[in-house]
């Protein structure tokens, strides 16, 4: 599980800063960069004392959960052909002792979050190994819009907020001007794009993927830890790209892209199989308890959860990357402000004249 992509390849650790130490401008300039940072101490210790992987399920259990994937994964069953249903269902009868059939059957039913918690315990003794699609189908893991706005949850995040999201202006590219109206556009923000994780130990949901339909998204563990392999775009020819592109919960009229899979398995490298993933530049990195990791726009990456995992996501959702964006408009407030302080200093040097 704790493999090194960085000993082959050509991965590079992702950066660690304290909040404290992380300056607005040099945040918005790894965003701009497309680099991905972890930030640590950047969660209120009241969230961190009040939710975990079991008291999301207490407080939370009785919440609608939906499977984060549920979506594409019902579209690649539906159309799948009968030779590849043949070859998925052998590997899930090997895997789960479960038919391609009987899997389908529980992605339609309905679960609280409860049940969906219990149904993932029962898969803990799977040993996985990541080499087919099939291989990510269980044990069904939760991340969710729906279960996000579960009112305890909400209520929570509302009352102590992310330090960092009004430090560093992240609220849809306007900037706070009063602590009143920095309440209600960190609520906004945060119910308009907030995004729910639960999974346990050695999970992962999905492969390596890239998210063509949205942004940059910021995550916060608050408890457990999960690994990230992170690529720019540009790298993409080296992780072997699929010509799949997946719906998802994502998709709308404004977004219509899909997600795009790749067959590179960066976080168990298989370098005899997919020898140019050697050569793909990246950043890997494990984000613990209490910290945030930035994903940059449009980037490839893949996530395992090293321990039980409870996470909050939000993704920026815009058309643009809002990295670039900021520091355009960061650049433009110093170039204003230097301009003014100029003609301050030409002013008073006339009046003393």
């Amino acid at each position: 599980l704790h493999h090194s992509v960085a000993a082959e390849g050509k991965m590079k650790p992702i950066l660690r800063k304290n909040v404290t130490e992380l300056s607005q401008h040099e945040l918005y300039t790894y965003m701009a960069r497309r680099e991905p940072i972890i930030i640590t101490n950047a969660i209120s210790p009241t969230l961190l004392n009040e939710w975990d992987y079991t008291s999301f399920v207490d407080k939370c259990g009785e919440s609608s959960a939906t499977h984060g994937v549920q979506n594409h994964l019902l579209a690649i069953i539906d159309n799948l052909s009968d030779t590849e249903r043949a070859i998925m269902d052998a590997r899930m009868v090997q895997m789960f002792d479960t038919t391609v059939k009987q899997f389908r059957d529980i992605l339609v039913q309905g679960m609280t979050v409860k049940e969906l918690a219990e149904h993932m315990d029962s898969f803990r003794h799977v040993k996985n190994n990541w080499e087919h699609l099939s291989d990510y189908a269980l044990p069904l893991t939760l991340h969710d819009w729906q279960t996000y706005q579960c009112p305890t949850l909400k209520g929570s995040l509302e009352q102590h907020p992310l330090p960092f999201l009004i430090q560093y202006g992240l609220d849809w590219n306007r900037r706070f001007t009063s602590k009143k109206q920095d309440k209600a556009l960190l609520a906004e923000f945060l119910a308009r794009t907030g995004m729910a994780f639960h999974a346990p130990e050695a999970t992962r949901a999905y492969p390596m993927h890239r998210h063509e339909q949205i942004n940059e998204n910021f995550m916060m563990v608050l408890s457990g830890a999960k690994r990230f392999v992170i690529f720019n775009k540009t790298e993409g020819h080296k992780l072997s790209p699929s010509p799949m592109r997946v719906k998802t919960e994502f998709d709308s009229d404004m977004y219509d892209k899909g997600d795009r899979l790749f067959g590179a398995d960066a976080l168990t490298p298989n370098y005899q199989r997919f020898p140019l993933l050697k050569e793909a530049d990246g950043f890997e990195g494990t984000v613990k308890e209490g910290e945030v990791v930035f994903i940059p726009c449009d980037s490839i990456h893949a996530i395992q959860n090293m321990e039980d995992v409870f996470a909050v996501a939000w993704h920026m959702g815009t058309q643009q990357c809002v990295g670039e964006e900021l520091a355009r408009l960061t650049k433009s407030e110093q170039q204003q402000q230097t301009s003014s302080t100029a003609d301050s200093q030409q002013h008073h040097l006339k009046t003393e004249l």
